[in-house]
């Protein structure tokens, strides 16, 4: 996705505070969420970055952890995706171990210039007065800097700190310090504004009368978007759609009905359809604008990929008239390209791949005219690297590999040119070593693999050098881990395993280490499972049943122990890692002589196998997958009855014939050489044969003669996109 310019983060703050101060965050959440930074900041950069237009999401934490022992994965998690924390303070925030331990964890990542306070109750400093420390408003955490082992050191330290209570800033001026300070403008900057900033009508709702709120906000938007008063429609209207994809989702979500959220925006989008984009003011069609571009996500999250797509078209139309009506206002440009971005996504979901490419292309086009109206733009800049980088992995979907290479190096060119001037962005610098793995992909399909090598071990240094210099930030351990497993597998490619087994025993280490800190972590328990997969194949090239067996196991009770679907979708990584490990039991199990259990773990990765291509995507991994599962199974049947020949094995070669004979993945070309030689086309396999040689490439050892020369075990790249 199009990465917005403002924020990398999926949050603008994470809001810590004690639940005894619920009434504070309650006003400060709803203030900043609500906050319209002024137009004329807006896109303007600071030693904060891009001004942007909102403050949301806020994030915050509504549930008491009094029996945590603690702070839990999604907290952790929020924090890391959060661009600032606000702490609201005052005594009971001093004594709470889970605001002192949010700001520890926030500090840890080295973003303790990001933390800002605001003071509701008590006194800054009383703890350093024996007869007053019960008035402290400030945690140990801010009191103090962090010393080496990561805890509060004996060096005091001053917190940024706006002050809410009567007699200092009041609740108005600490709102528009706190504010000044996330943005990175003056605060009088936003005084003068905010003297003639409209007073808001607030909206009230209470969980009794949530649906039928709901209804007369929609009413009321009917009635405002009907009168005469511009200024008056503006405002209200916006407070009304403001709460209904604001605090109205956040509600239903909290309380598990989001099928009543349905009703909502359908309503919105009736409303909406109603008004024509040419007789809307700038005001009301970006307003529009942005609640459909929610909209459209609401349904994407939910897959309802038509109503999704009919919200992105009426943003896009919508965007497209400001953009017309401004054609030198990057802003308005800039909105149109989003819209465009998220109806080219659309399709691309709903395996339209022409029409994906044909609105990602006009995404990517945007993202260029935008630099030609500010051409020192470094966001911008950035956004068009998006541009390529959307079209180049579309193209690696599509099987154009000369267009995603091509796509990926200018992707890499503008991506390394800004980070030449920029060495200090660590997200810019993954960024590179992103677009290197996709090369080493590229290069992966092409059949050079000494090539894709060369980019898995680049991109893996590169890692290796951020995690040095930034150790405290997990986001770049994960990233490395994931390097080093495309490493170990390219590695074993070739023949060179000794090198593999380092490669990916340094990963399964680090992974190990993070899921005990964080054992509900789904994400990491994926990456763990995923490089003991590969651990296993490793292991058997390496001639070592037991322990192959041994580390597929280990995955497979972690695979099993995760839920299979997300949202109501199959999770098509768990199933094709399930796959490839159950595939690899049913060969150590054959090789063993174990024929029930061979049968039986044969069988679980074909249900595997099936589950993932139960999508309708069609691609080469889920067709290699299954053909291998195919062949596997056949491999069994065979030992059983020696003189047949299993239907699998044919129906494998058949699923292969659509790609395989013109592919140079080995992905492909390894089942299929198998699949060829089962069912009598030998000039097939000699074909495919020579190719693989020609690679440098090195199967693992063959099944027993036994099993009639069965398929050998193969085991795939799983890109993280």
């Amino acid at each position: 996705m199009a990465e917005s310019p403002v924020s990398r983060f999926s949050y603008r703050a994470f809001l810590s505070y004690s639940h005894a101060d619920r009434a504070w965050a309650d006003w400060l959440h709803k203030t900043l969420e609500t906050y319209r930074v002024p137009a004329r900041l807006v896109g303007t950069q600071t030693a904060r970055g891009t001004i942007p237009r909102r403050l949301n999401p806020i994030f915050r934490d509504r549930e008491e952890l009094a029996s945590a022992t603690d702070l839990g994965a999604e907290i952790r998690e929020a924090l890391r995706q959060s661009e600032n924390l606000i702490v609201i303070c005052s005594p009971a925030a001093a004594a709470s171990r889970w605001v002192n331990e949010e700001v520890l964890a926030y500090k840890r990542m080295g973003r303790g210039g990001r933390i800002f306070c605001l003071i509701v109750a008590g006194e800054p400093g009383a703890s350093d007065r024996p007869d007053r420390a019960a008035d402290e408003c400030f945690c140990p955490a801010l009191r103090f800097t962090l010393g080496a082992d990561g805890r509060p050191s004996s060096e005091t330290t001053e917190p940024i700190a706006a002050d809410a209570r009567h007699g200092k800033d009041g609740k108005t001026h600490a709102k528009l310090k706190l504010i000044a300070g996330i943005l990175g403008v003056g605060f009088d900057t936003l005084v003068q504004r905010e003297a003639h900033r409209r007073r808001r009508r607030m909206l009230m709702v209470t969980a009794a009368s949530v649906l039928g709120m709901a209804i007369a906000t929609g009413l009321a938007i009917t009635a405002y978007v009907a009168r005469n008063e511009a200024q008056q429609r503006q405002a209200q209207t916006e407070d009304a759609l403001n709460f209904m994809l604001g605090d109205l989702h956040e509600k239903l979500e909290a309380t598990g009905r989001l099928d009543l959220m349905a009703a909502v925006t359908d309503r919105a989008m009736a409303l909406f359809a109603a008004s024509k984009p040419g007789s809307l003011t700038d005001v009301e069609l970006t307003q529009e604008s942005r609640a459909l571009v929610q909209i459209g996500q609401i349904r994407l999250q939910e897959a309802r990929y038509g109503p999704a797509m009919d919200a992105f078209q009426r943003a896009e139309q919508r965007s497209a008239e400001l953009a017309a009506r401004h054609p030198d206002d990057g802003r308005f440009l800039y909105d149109r390209a989003q819209a465009e971005y998220w109806i080219g996504y659309v399709y691309w979901q709903q395996r339209r791949l022409n029409d994906a490419n044909r609105w990602l292309t006009r995404y990517r086009d945007s993202t260029l005219a935008l630099l030609k109206i500010d051409p020192g733009n470094q966001d911008w800049q950035l956004e068009t690297t998006y541009g390529e980088h959307n079209l180049a992995v579309l193209a690696l979907d599509r099987g154009d590999l000369e267009t995603a290479q091509r796509g990926f190096e200018a992707e890499l060119a503008a991506k390394q040119k800004l980070a030449r001037h920029q060495p200090e962005d660590a997200d810019l610098v993954s960024q590179v070593a992103d677009t290197v793995s996709w090369l080493g992909s590229v290069a992966e399909r092409k059949g050079d693999l000494a090539a894709a090598l060369h980019f898995f071990t680049t991109q893996a240094q590169q890692l290796d050098a951020l995690r040095a210099k930034h150790p405290e930030d997990v986001r770049w351990l994960i990233a490395w881990c994931d390097a080093k497993q495309h490493q170990s597998e390219a590695f074993r490619l070739v023949g060179r395993i000794a090198a593999a087994k380092a490669a990916i025993d340094a990963a399964v280490t680090a992974l190990e280490a993070l899921v005990e800190k964080d054992p509900a972590n789904r994400d990491w328990q994926i990456e763990l499972a995923a490089s003991l997969v590969r651990r296993a194949y490793v292991e058997l090239a390496a001639s070592d049943s037991s322990a192959a067996d041994a580390a597929s196991s280990r995955a497979i009770r972690i695979l099993d122990a995760i839920p299979a679907n997300v949202d109501g979708r199959v999770d098509r990584s768990l199933s094709s890692w399930a796959n490839r490990a159950w595939r690899l039991r049913a060969i150590v199990a054959l090789q063993g002589g174990r024929h029930r259990a061979a049968s039986n773990a044969a069988a679980r990765s074909l249900d595997e196998a099936t589950a993932g291509a139960a999508t309708g995507v069609v691609d080469d991994e889920s067709l290699a997958d299954r053909a291998d599962a195919l062949l596997t199974v056949g491999a069994v049947e065979r030992t059983r009855s020696p003189n047949s020949t299993p239907p699998t094995w044919a129906q494998a070669y058949t699923l292969l014939a659509t790609r395989a004979p013109g592919s140079h993945y080995w992905r492909l070309l390894d089942p299929w050489v198998r699949a060829c030689q089962l069912t009598g086309d030998d000039e097939g396999a000699r074909v495919a044969l020579d190719r693989l040689d020609l690679f440098g490439y090195v199967p693992l050892q063959p099944w027993p003669a036994s099993a009639g020369h069965p398929p050998a075990a193969t085991e795939g790249t799983q890109h993280v996109q």
